[in-house]
């Protein structure tokens, strides 16, 4: 199970990202990351995580 992610640092001012869950539904207002976020779960972890981005 993923628990912790780091997240591009020329995006986010935070890098790290902890506390996830068996299930995550990743949410927010317009231009908050969300794409960025999924989209670096599916690169790092597809080859050996069921990763499901809809």
């Amino acid at each position: 199970m993923i628990t912790e992610l780091q997240l591009p640092s020329d995006r986010f001012i935070d890098t790290t990202y902890s506390g996830l869950k068996q299930k995550n539904f990743i949410y927010g207002k317009n231009g908050t990351g969300k794409s960025t976020i999924t989209q670096t779960i599916s690169d790092l972890f597809h080859a050996t995580h069921d990763v499901r981005i809809f």
